[in-house]
């Protein structure tokens, strides 16, 4: 596992990014390698953009509320923070260590970053170690346990043996200055905040350095000791030890993690990897909202604009050396993820081995106006690389379009190390994609949400800042729709909500002050769509033993009245008297249950102005196939409450030719099979009173034992706003096998070198200009949706791809019961 790596720091991403062509790419053949032998989702992100909640989050598969850990400080279990309701949250989890260690009798060996609390080192009674070993003893040669999860402080003591013994030595050369994480020597670059100073200035004289001067992030540079000496090789080498080791016994099962710490700050690259970068950094892209001053978002802050423009973080010739040192930090550590692989194949445990890739979090990168770090929802932040290989259960060259985060990746751990049943997690396991087996079953599966609450608590019920200082959820949809949200329901804040196929920069902000489409009702639509689904996210998140993570104000030391009532009642864009959540209703591709094809999407119809809105009738029209019921929810007892089923349609009976029904595997094409016109009643006179809303399940099955058929329905929506006309919504699903049934097209095939020029791309063919934007139409009309929405088609999808940090993990976990994350 690395730190703070971006999704699009692989030379396979950069291929297919338009935005790179003619670039120089950053080198990385095993993760590349890595992505071809097994499953690679591609629109993977964080739970949460900072390093201790994504990383807690990631080892417990809970939600942040739930964790307890919304800050680097709580993660470290700072006593000044530590206040009962986060030290019970914290009591109350397992980790991915204690279920396997304790439950199922594995070993686990942790190298590296942690920024976990430290109970977790223990076991849940915390009577004995669940991280066998998590350190190294150059001078005995063996390995030990330390109950620290300090990275930095294992690294200097290794330094120490080498400087012990004539190795090394910290001589400082003419303008260098000294590394805060090794205080060894380095040479700045520019945007440094020692460049160009006298030797070993001091970066703690706060007569010279405000925060931003001293943070990590401004010190970044070449790295003055040989590469064996590097960060990233010592947790390579004990790793490499360990694996080693725990290969000798056949018998044990066991989960190894390797959490490299780069190529997050500070930036020290060694001269072997960084010397290439350097002499091409004139070719190494830079993002196009460089130089945008990001003053319609949520995050603008006009005194930290300015600053990082004064200190030259807009300055493309600074962005391109700065990105070099980055590059070179990555490409180091694929070296040592591949030797790691071929350890594994020379051990003889590939095929019993699960391995998974993956990153805490991103890297900004000068975007958005030269921003650094992360800590923010955009793309280049939150968006990470995740991979899992697991010859004979995972196939070669999977390539995973629906949206998922890292809150499910303990789910899938346990899964497939068949430990499912000691699962007590928030997340799903991600098996159901991988095999294809995902269908919408009983809410919107190709949603996904991501959050952060950064105040930190400073008293028994008090929090530093205020509720709404910074967006706290983000939102994004495999319609390439994504909302952030403050949580406090009367705030002045700007939310945001962008459609990334069509704009991977996140330019332009359809419900910002600024956007040119402040009065169109299919964005607000869109807008209140994602807000219900956010809302949804949360009531399953609650807890099911009335834990209120989302409904109580508890967890916001007493400030609002819960998560789930503020971002009910917020609306900072236009309230409308009927809002619909798709003009165009675009079915995904069915999945096989074993008997039939089948998938459900969901239709959302509402209204956020006071009185009341009578929906006289929903009528469905056009050919046989879909299914439907009807649920009202209501605003009640401050969250929406379903009030069960109004109404459930079946599908009319088809009166399709018998003889054309087909068998699975049958060489007969979709198209000569069709549906017969219906005429079907979804509801009737239903009232709606302020945020209330209908929730229409559209259901598709296949006719039986037969492939998927084409189907398309129109639905005419009438209803008492004197304002709006009739709506029309129009839903289809357009028949598509899965790739390499018969009768469907052959799966695109991948060396593992290389990526042949006919394969379809996994990731958008153009990057969208800044002014690029879905095509949206001002009327409720069915053509009022994006045109960017994808289809049914798995590569329609592919255009969400945007920018993101990767945070490295490898995990080894083994049908005997190998785990390890790198």
């Amino acid at each position: 596992m690395t730190d703070q790596q971006r999704f699009d720091a692989m030379t396979r991403a950069q291929e297919f990014l338009e935005a790179y062509e003619g670039k120089v790419h950053v080198r990385t053949p095993n993760l590349d390698r890595l992505s071809r032998q097994g499953a690679y989702f591609v629109n993977a992100y964080t739970q949460c953009p900072v390093c201790g909640p994504a990383r807690t989050i990631l080892r417990t598969g809970c939600t942040l509320e739930r964790t307890g850990v919304q800050t680097n400080a709580l993660a470290d279990e700072e006593p000044v923070v530590m206040t009962d309701v986060f030290k019970d949250k914290q009591r109350a989890l397992d980790s991915l260590d204690q279920v396997l260690v304790e439950d199922h009798g594995y070993v686990s060996e942790y190298y590296g970053k942690w920024h976990i609390p430290q109970r977790f080192f223990y076991t849940r009674d915390g009577s004995e170690q669940t991280i066998h070993f998590n350190n190294f003893n150059y001078r005995t040669n063996q390995p030990t346990f330390a109950n620290s999860g300090g990275w930095g402080n294992k690294l200097k003591g290794f330094l120490r043996v080498f400087e012990d013994a004539g190795q090394v030595n910290k001589t400082f050369g003419d303008g260098q200055q000294e590394d805060t994480y090794t205080r060894f020597p380095y040479t700045p670059i520019s945007l440094d905040s020692r460049f160009g100073m006298a030797t070993r200035t001091d970066l703690y004289d706060r007569n010279r350095f405000d925060d931003f001067g001293q943070s990590q992030n401004s010190v970044k540079g070449l790295y003055s000791l040989p590469a064996q000496f590097s960060s990233s090789y010592f947790n390579h080498d004990v790793a490499m030890k360990s694996l080693d080791r725990l290969a000798m016994d056949k018998t044990q099962p066991w989960i190894l993690t390797v959490s490299y710490h780069h190529p997050h700050p500070p930036m020290m690259a060694i001269d072997k990897y960084l010397d290439y970068y350097k002499r091409n950094s004139n070719q190494i892209y830079v993002p196009s909202t460089l130089q945008d001053r990001p003053d319609d978002s949520g995050y603008y802050r006009t005194a930290e604009i300015n600053y990082l423009t004064e200190q030259g973080y807009i300055d493309e010739t600074n962005v391109q050396e700065w990105t070099a040192v980055y590059y070179a930090l990555v490409e180091e550590i694929d070296d040592y993820i591949g030797e790691m692989l071929d350890r594994l194949d020379q051990h003889g445990l590939t095929n019993d081995t699960l391995v998974l890739f993956t990153s805490d979090h991103g890297e900004m990168l000068g975007a958005h106006h030269g921003l650094r770090g992360k800590a923010k929802f955009f793309e280049e932040a939150t968006r990470v690389p995740l991979m899992f290989k697991f010859p004979g259960r995972i196939p070669d060259g999977k390539v995973v379009f629906e949206p998922v985060t890292l809150l499910d990746v303990f789910s899938t751990i346990l899964d497939y190390a068949g430990a499912g049943a000691s699962d007590d997690s928030d997340g799903t396991s991600l098996r159901r994609f991988i095999e294809d087996d995902a269908y919408n079953a009983e809410f919107d599966e190709s949603f996904v949400v991501f959050e952060w609450d950064y105040r930190q608590p400073t008293g028994a019920n008090s929090l530093e800042r205020d509720l709404d200082s910074e967006p706290a959820f983000a939102a994004r949809h495999r319609s390439g729709w994504k909302l952030m949200m403050h949580k406090q329901s009367d705030s002045d804040k700007i939310d945001m909500l962008y459609h990334v196929p069509t704009d991977p920069g996140e330019h332009t902000n359809f419900v910002g002050r600024r956007s040119a489409f402040t009065t169109n009702t299919t964005v607000f639509g869109k807008a209140e769509h994602m807000r219900i689904l956010l809302v949804e996210w949360m009531i399953r998140m609650d807890g099911e033993n009335n834990e209120q993570y989302y409904s109580s104000p508890q967890s916001n030391a007493g400030q609002g009245r819960g998560d789930i009532v503020e971002i009910s009642l917020r609306q900072p864009w236009e309230r409308l008297p009927i809002w619909v959540s798709d003009a165009d209703l675009l079915f995904a591709e069915a999945s096989w249950n074993g008997t039939h094809y089948v998938r459900n999407e969901y239709l959302y119809i509402g209204t956020r102005t006071p009185g009341t809105l009578t929906i006289d009738s929903i009528v469905s029209t056009g050919s046989s196939g879909f299914s439907f019921e009807t649920e009202l929810v209501v605003y009640n007892a401050n969250r929406p409450t379903s009030t069960g089923v109004l109404q459930s349609t079946p599908t009319p009976a088809p009166t399709t030719d018998p003889n054309q029904v087909l068998e699975p595997g049958s060489n007969a094409t979709i198209e000569s099979l069709e549906r017969a016109a219906v005429e079907i009643p979804v509801v009737t006179g239903v009232q709606l009173g302020q945020f209330d809303y209908l929730r229409i399940k559209v259901m598709y099955v296949s006719e039986s034992e037969s492939q998927p058929q084409d189907v398309t329905q129109t639905l005419e929506i009438q209803h008492d706003d004197p304002t709006t006309s009739t709506i029309f919504v129009d839903i289809e699903f357009e028949a598509e096998l899965p790739c390499g049934t018969e009768g469907a097209d052959a799966c695109p095939t991948e060396s593992p070198s290389q990526v042949p020029s006919s394969a379809p791309s996994p990731f958008p063919t153009a990057q969208a200009s800044p002014t690029a934007q879905p095509t949206l139409s001002p009327s409720m009309a069915p053509t009022a949706e994006p045109t960017a929405t994808p289809t049914s088609s798995p590569t329609a999808s592919a255009g969400t791809l945007g920018w993101s940090g990767v945070d490295l993990v490898l995990s080894l976990v083994a049908m005997l019961g190998f785990v390890a994350l790198l």
